[in-house]
């Protein structure tokens, strides 16, 4: 088991070195998919790979995290992205004794409504359309020993603008190791799966062959086919350290090195400290490293609650995060387990 971790880090070096001439970026479908997910989890530079162990969030970080719940629990963010669209995400984890933990999840971005336009009228003609996408998760994940977990996942993959529609499936696949009592090694690869297409009855067209068939506006029915994108697989690999500085004051470090199918290796960092388990104080920075990042930081708080009303310990997230050129980006999160 101990060769385990060594193995995988060679494997990573091996994929970096051979790709690292190489950006390929603007060459995946699914774009949403590279979106980070959760109020915390982006608090802290997206480094927490290692560090989602037994929260709902590990359906999209790492499923082999999951089996770390040992209660029901659920998560909601939301996030304001760039240019007025927004990505949501929902999820649950439930915990069956001796079997394992099933997760379940709904990620669905959201571009809003826009105008048709044409060459004859590029001002607008009136009609209104929408443009989103959306992934439905589904993941188990199981402790194997009292150190080592293993997951995996299946989403099923939909993008749509007005008439055209394209979708696929990928798998999930993670792991969780206890290198030692406040340290752990996760490892994660997401978004494995086929290639999307978008087709529709917005790249069909008619051909008039003759003239009357051009008088009548008839002819033959063409169909003007896009071509195919793979999926952003992404494979992760981090540390993450807990420790005490005080008896009230627990930090949490982590370092995470990301090596994406549609662009350069680039590294992820995060501190969180927690005060008596119920503040969170949260910096992180992405993409070190990366060539063409325009992220600066993020941060971000976190203030758990046990609210008579439901009974149940109950946490809020906000984080920020910073762009050079894009401006910024806010999300909120609520999690609570039963």
């Amino acid at each position: 088991m101990r060769k385990l971790p060594v193995c995988v880090g060679l494997i990573f070096v091996y994929s970096t070195l051979g790709a690292i001439a190489v950006s390929r970026v603007a060459t995946t479908s699914a774009q949403f998919l590279k979106i980070g997910i959760g109020a915390r989890e982006t608090g802290l530079g997206e480094a927490v790979v290692a560090g989602v162990s037994g929260d709902v969030s590990a359906i999209y970080w790492n499923v082999g995290a999951m089996s770390r719940a040992y209660l029901n629990k659920f998560v909601a963010t939301h996030t304001d992205w760039f240019m007025d669209t927004r990505l949501d995400f929902v999820g649950v984890l439930v915990p069956i004794r001796r079997v394992g933990v099933i997760g379940l999840a709904l990620t669905a971005f959201n571009a809003g409504e826009f105008e048709q336009t044409t060459l004859d009228e590029q001002e607008g003609t009136g009609v209104k359309f929408t443009a989103g996408a959306y992934a439905l998760h589904i993941a188990f994940g199981r402790n194997l020993t009292d150190r080592f977990s293993f997951g995996i996942g299946a989403k099923y993959i939909t993008e749509n603008i007005w008439l055209m529609r394209a979708s696929s499936f990928a798998i999930d696949v993670g792991m969780l190791y206890d290198l030692t009592r406040n340290c752990k090694l996760g490892i994660s690869l997401s978004n494995f799966g086929g290639s999307m297409r978008l087709w529709g009855e917005n790249t069909r067209i008619l051909y008039p062959i003759t003239e009357w068939q051009q008088e009548l506006g008839t002819g033959v029915l063409g169909d003007l086919r896009t071509e195919s994108w793979a999926l952003p697989l992404r494979f992760q690999v981090g540390l993450n350290w807990n420790f005490m500085l005080t008896p009230s004051t627990k930090w949490t470090v982590e370092v995470d090195a990301v090596h994406p199918n549609d662009n350069y290796e680039y590294i992820n960092v995060g501190l969180e400290v927690s005060f008596l388990n119920l503040l969170f104080v949260r910096l992180g920075k992405k993409d070190i490293g990366g060539k063409v990042s325009d992220e600066r930081f993020s941060m971000g708080i976190g203030l758990r609650l046990k609210p008579t009303a439901i009974k149940v310990p109950l946490t809020l997230d906000y984080t920020y995060t910073d762009y050079r050129y894009l401006g910024k980006v806010q999300r909120i999160g609520v999690r609570f387990g039963w």
